[in-house]
């Protein structure tokens, strides 16, 4: 399922199961965080000199890597703006959620599987799980 939300809600938190459970506070894979859309400003450079910031804040037209990465396993994950305004998951680690830009918002994608290419669905096929999401009030 994904969900188009407001261009302002560019931040992203959440908190997962891993089987590992340290990760360096920077690792897109972390067991929990938040990850914003666009880096600082102040850590502008160009193409020409060593990035002064980590891969995690690289960043595309989608956002930065740590915003746009998958987050797997999630018990919790919001989109939120910076008035709290957005989108809330819970779930029993048992899906996958994923941010990214668009021109028209940010989308929030909520997955059962994670695969490196798209699912097709065919006429017939069942889709099953719970989850619940809640609209977050200022």
């Amino acid at each position: 399922m994904r969900m188009l939300l407001r261009p302002d809600c560019d931040r992203l938190s959440w908190r997962r199961w891993s089987e590992w459970a340290a990760y360096p506070d920077d690792n897109i894979s972390r067991t929990e965080g938040t990850a914003r859309a666009h880096r600082d400003p102040a850590l502008a450079g160009d193409d020409r000199t060593l990035p002064k910031w980590p891969w995690s804040l690289d960043e595309t037209e989608l956002g930065t890597s740590d915003f746009r990465g998958v987050k797997l396993n999630v018990y919790e994950a919001a989109l939120v703006s910076p008035s709290g305004d957005g989108l809330r998951l819970h779930a029993n680690a048992d899906r996958h959620v994923r941010a990214c830009l668009d021109p028209r918002g940010v989308w929030l994608h909520v997955l059962t599987q994670c695969r490196l290419g798209p699912v097709a669905i065919r006429k017939g096929d069942r889709l099953t799980g719970e989850y619940a999401l809640e609209l977050p009030r200022r």
